[in-house]
């Protein structure tokens, strides 16, 4: 098992509080720059803004066949629970992308399974969002599957974190 330290416990609350949020505010018909979709680790198009990344970075993560490739971030416009904890931490999500992309494929959407971090280092986002909020892996499964509604998250998040001695409130 796992040990959640309290950093930890306080991305799991503030992600899951930004997931119930977002949630609320779409009931109430209003549009937020990026919304809750848990089938999606990131989803966005190719920012234009921003160049490849055009040298290789570390890849800290256990998947394989991802170092042939340059990273470009994307404009995330939707993210699933753990999408949401490494954009809290300031992680861009990126998508591999081949020297072929050309200027045409800029506007097409992406689905992101990686991120980048401050130090330029790649991961997979479950396995980032898994080590940011303390989960074992069985917890980060669970939790983060593309079926898991809002309700059960919340459901979810708050026996873990009760598991490991802090109280996860919801407002």
């Amino acid at each position: 098992m796992s040990e959640l330290d309290q950093k930890q416990f306080e991305m799991l609350q503030s992600a899951v509080q930004q997931v119930v949020d977002e949630g609320r505010l779409e009931e109430q018909g209003i549009k937020q720059p990026i919304v809750h979709r848990q089938r999606h680790w990131g989803f966005g198009m190719i920012n234009k803004l921003a160049a490849r990344i055009p040298f290789e970075v570390p890849i800290v993560t256990s998947m394989r066949n991802t170092h042939n490739y340059q990273w470009q971030p994307i404009c995330t416009t939707a993210c699933c629970l753990a999408g949401t904890a490494v954009i809290m931490n300031g992680d861009t999500m990126v998508v591999a992308v081949n020297n072929n992309v050309d200027n045409s494929q800029l506007n097409d959407n992406y689905t992101a399974d990686f991120c980048m971090d401050a130090q330029l280092q790649v991961h997979a986002i479950g396995e980032r969002a898994q080590e940011l909020m303390g989960l074992s892996e069985p917890e980060a499964t669970y939790i983060f599957d593309a079926c898991r509604s809002r309700e059960r998250i919340v459901e979810y998040a708050t026996q873990v974190a009760a598991k490991h001695g802090y109280t996860l409130e919801v407002v």
